[in-house]
């Protein structure tokens, strides 16, 4: 490592190219935090930007494991969330749609057993 030496006119010789200048983020750790935030918002692409920047910080090019790995985290626990939560929507959308509608059958568990309901009756 470089110290600095009063006595040297030449101190620019001592400068570590090595490390980014001070003041400027890492380009991985930019994207890991992007990852992140992204991995609320849009999870797919949130995550798909985390393993990119996991790879990056791997190779060793720049700094942000951690913020990398809770944007994997997050991207995949609200994928899952998502995966379970449609169904979900969906059923409780055709049921308020039964409910409101109504039909000849107003009872969902009837309706849903019911095999030669129309469902043109709902339109």
């Amino acid at each position: 490592m470089a110290y600095y030496d009063p006595n040297n006119q030449n101190n620019y010789n001592n400068y570590n190219y090595n490390q980014p200048p001070t003041g400027y983020a890492a380009p991985t750790k930019s994207l890991a935090v992007t990852g992140l935030v992204l991995s609320f918002i849009l999870p797919l692409v949130g995550l798909i930007i985390s393993y990119v920047a996991n790879s990056k910080i791997k190779k060793g090019l720049a700094e942000g494991r951690n913020l990398a790995v809770a944007g994997i985290v997050v991207g995949w626990v609200f994928i899952v969330a998502t995966i379970i939560a449609t169904p979900l929507i969906i059923w409780g959308t055709l049921q308020l749609i039964i409910t409101l509608f109504g039909g000849p059958y107003t009872d969902p568990i009837t309706f849903w057993t019911n095999t030669e309901f129309d469902w043109a009756s709902l339109f």
